[in-house]
């Protein structure tokens, strides 16, 4: 239907369609659960324990004001509005037991990892409609889109004291555009939908230490 304070997300023409100012605000909370089986050494000489990890993230997903008004006897509506598209936030930690398949291969040893990440990729877009007649509405969105995260990577033999960790700061920055045509009728609507190619510059840091060798 697209015609709320959340249109341009799907097919920004839906705004045109409004006829009072609208503020919209969407929080999510995401539950999540990873289940490691069947883990195996890339040689096939060790195998693993199961690891089972589960984790909560919450974070404002959606907030836009849309204000409508008229010009030229047309109904038009400009949004300011703001999506986090990704977010990019938790901590997988957990430990299991290596154990090697030929027991001339030595003792069980434990071994802990941790993935540690948080930032996100939003996306801000300003969008405007118009209503050509009783049933055509035409809009479009100039979308800029950021992103920005870290992630630390750590596996260590507690018994045997060697470890490797990773830490990365990654970020992208790039834009888009979106236009949209809305067809009303009593009882169907129809909608076409065009997104332009995405154009970003992307950044990506990585700094290795292990007990093996030196920081990298």
């Amino acid at each position: 239907l697209s015609d709320d304070g959340t249109a341009a997300s799907w097919n920004p023409a839906g705004l045109a369609q409004l006829r009072n100012a609208e503020l919209s605000f969407v929080y999510g909370v995401n539950e999540r659960g990873l289940l490691f089986t069947g883990e195996r050494s890339p040689d096939d000489r060790f195998v693993f324990t199961n690891r089972d990890i589960e984790y909560a993230t919450s974070s404002p997903d959606f907030a836009s004001l849309a204000l409508p008004f008229q010009v030229a006897d047309r109904p038009v509506t400009f949004q300011l509005g703001w999506q986090r598209l990704y977010p990019l936030e938790g901590k997988l930690e957990g430990e299991t037991v290596r154990v090697p398949v030929d027991p001339a291969d030595g003792p069980p040893a434990r071994i802990s990892a941790s993935d540690e990440f948080t930032g996100q990729i939003d996306l801000v877009s300003l969008s405007a409609a118009v209503r050509l007649t009783g049933r055509i509405s035409l809009g479009g969105s100039l979308n800029t889109w950021r992103g920005k995260w870290t992630s630390r990577d750590t596996v260590a033999e507690p018994d045997g004291g060697a470890f490797g960790s990773a830490f990365t700061r990654e970020q992208v920055r790039g834009h888009n555009f979106t236009g949209g045509l809305l067809l009303t009728f009593p009882a169907w609507n129809a909608g076409l939908v065009y997104h332009s190619p995405f154009f970003s510059d992307y950044e990506r840091r990585t700094d290795v230490e292990s007990s093996q060798a030196p920081p990298t």
